[in-house]
């Protein structure tokens, strides 16, 4: 059953002091499926891991290409049972697609939830004060 904006009795803040409405706000029946980091996330702690450790991702591409280049080779040296390349693209595509369908489960309410509370041209990115564009996001 929806309850309309109006009626919710918790408020919640994007770290930029904007008041956003959560999915399990408008569905209650929703809100055992949250889990409470969920419910009160701040995203600037995340921002400041994001900026204060930019070399995860690089060292994250390097692990990644010395993997898929040096693997071939240590396994011929090493006797170790080589697994197919047909495999290794089946494993890697069923977890790209896993992993993308966890993220449109939780995502696509949200978005649209949101397209239903502020509309079109907010989360489009062309909403906002005069000259901002992207205002809103589905993070705040």
């Amino acid at each position: 059953m929806y309850v309309p904006s109006e009626n919710y009795t918790e408020r919640f803040y994007t770290v930029r002091g904007n008041e956003f409405h959560q999915v399990f706000q408008g569905f209650p029946a929703l809100a055992p499926l949250y889990m409470d980091w969920e419910k009160n996330y701040n995203a600037e702690k995340v921002f400041w891991f994001i900026i204060d450790n930019s070399w995860i991702p690089w060292f994250s591409l390097c692990v990644y290409l010395l993997f898929i280049f040096g693997y071939p080779a240590l396994a011929k040296r090493y006797n170790i049972g080589y697994i197919s390349a047909r495999t290794q693209m089946a494993c890697w595509n069923f977890l790209l697609a896993s992993f993308s369908w966890i993220g449109a489960m939780r995502v696509v309410p949200h978005f649209f939830f949101l397209l239903k509370d502020v509309g079109f041209e907010e989360v489009g990115g062309e909403g906002g004060r005069e000259g901002e564009k992207g205002r809103r996001t589905i993070g705040g």
